[in-house]
């Protein structure tokens, strides 16, 4: 019977995540929205699977170490950033209050977010397609019906 291969990485959790830490919040951000003028929810998902992709190795690392909370962190910091941009698309010419478009982004960013820990801890696995169309298709069928729901309503 044969051995799984496993990848060795001579690096230490701590190394990883001081340098993803080093980068900083707005580093961060700005590699996110390179590119983060998708037309639709789909390409700006893929867009962002895409990018983990590239630094599978590492994020897988991360998250099989104790670290994995610092994948979190950061998806939880980044990802209401490009969700806010397709809830305002949603909500032109509706009257919603602010602290109402924040409660929704937020929704979406604890499904958008955990889906993808789920997708992480599964291992990355290449055929993400489906699996992001299906994040994408249920946000675009619910966004809308989200906004209306906190429409303010005139008398």
């Amino acid at each position: 019977e044969g051995l799984d291969v496993i990848y060795k990485c001579n690096c230490s959790k701590e190394k990883i995540e001081s340098g993803i830490i080093s980068l900083g919040k707005e580093e961060i951000s700005k590699i996110i929205e390179e590119d983060g003028n998708s037309k639709t929810f789909y390409d700006e998902c893929m867009r962002a699977f895409d990018v983990m992709m590239k630094y599978k190795n590492a994020l897988l690392h991360i998250y099989n170490s104790r670290s994995r909370s610092v994948i979190e962190k950061y998806l939880m910091a980044v990802t209401p950033n490009f969700i806010r941009r397709f809830v305002t698309l949603n909500s032109e010419n509706i009257e919603i209050n602010e602290k109402n478009i924040i409660f929704i982004c937020d929704f979406y960013k604890y499904a958008v977010t955990g889906c993808t820990i789920e997708w992480i801890r599964s291992g990355m696995p290449e055929e993400r397609e489906e699996f992001v169309k299906k994040i994408a298709d249920i946000f675009e069928a619910t966004v809308s019906d989200a906004i209306k729901a906190f429409e303010i309503k005139k008398n």
